[in-house]
């Protein structure tokens, strides 16, 4: 019966992170509209043209804002896909959008190091996230990783955010537990 109330108040917690800004007025949003852009300050940056694609990676000091989201870390890598909606350059052809890689173009992007993700009230900790633009999914690992709102907290093994979906998934390891932490009256009042 223990288990069964805290899953269902870790379903609830998880559910109430990622719900779209339409119906909380707030959440978690990273790359929604790919007409905007995003800025990336870092101490150094090195790009270079791989198979299907851009890898281009920043160091030392990152830090990202995207609309009312901030991530910062201590390194960042993101594949570009090598095909540019606006140039008609297909993946593998020789022409290549080496050049000019856009929102539009990003497969991935794996922050490492002191990760930290703040959007209004939601944070987000961790060793390693990784976004998935296919999937549409941060998945946190390392640390461990830490989610809050407000003044609520989870901690797993792995914190999967399903952007579009409006849900989460807690993955605990072999030797440990999820753990949901929802302050007392009095703790929220302070």
């Amino acid at each position: 019966m223990k288990s069964a109330i805290a899953w269902l108040c870790v379903s609830i917690f998880c559910v109430g992170l990622v719900a779209p800004a339409s119906a909380r007025n707030q959440g978690l949003s990273f790359l929604k509209d790919p007409d905007q852009p995003i800025n990336i300050e870092a101490k150094a940056a090195r790009s270079g043209v791989i198979p299907g694609g851009i890898k281009t990676i920043f160091e030392d000091n990152v830090k990202v804002t995207d609309g009312d989201l901030t991530l910062t870390c201590e390194r960042m890598e993101l594949i570009f896909n090598d095909r540019n909606p606006r140039s008609g350059a297909r993946e593998g052809s020789r022409k290549s959008s080496v050049g000019s890689p856009d929102i539009s173009n990003i497969r991935s992007i794996t922050a490492t190091g002191n990760v930290k993700m703040v959007d209004k009230e939601i944070i987000a900790t961790a060793g390693k996230a990784l976004y998935d633009h296919l999937k549409r999914t941060i998945t946190l690992t390392g640390g461990p990783p830490r989610f809050w709102q407000g003044p609520d907290m989870v901690i797993a093994d792995m914190i999967v955010i399903y952007l579009d979906e409006n849900r989460a998934e807690l993955k605990s390891g072999a030797d440990t537990k999820i753990k949901l932490i929802i302050p007392g009256k009095k703790e929220k009042e302070k």
